[in-house]
């Protein structure tokens, strides 16, 4: 669950992304045996427009700027490593999966 993403740099505590991302995970699995259904897949579209919004507002961070040589850059330029937003605004994302987010397989 401690992927891309979810490293908090200034405030906050690892284990509650960890609960909001272990309550959001039980979501699609109960959604998966209600609906008898064997995957859930991430349009491409939602994973798309998510990880720009994550990347534009990762640049206006201090670890963003482009003048700066960070360890939080991968070999690519990208910070992969730490959310941008706030603990707030990952719970907001969390609390309820949106089934329109995803194809169910």
């Amino acid at each position: 669950m401690y992927g891309p993403n979810t490293n908090l740099v200034a405030n906050g505590s690892i284990i509650y992304f960890s609960e909001c991302a272990a309550q959001y995970i039980l979501s699609a699995i109960k959604l998966l045996l209600e609906q008898r259904a064997n995957a859930l897949d991430c349009r491409p579209d939602v994973h798309d427009t998510y990880n720009a919004s994550v990347d534009e507002a990762n640049a206006r961070m201090v670890w963003g700027a482009a003048t700066v040589n960070t360890w939080y850059r991968n070999a690519h330029g990208r910070i992969a490593q730490n959310w941008p937003f706030t603990l707030l605004e990952f719970w907001q994302r969390t609390r309820a999966l949106d089934i329109d987010d995803y194809e169910v397989l």
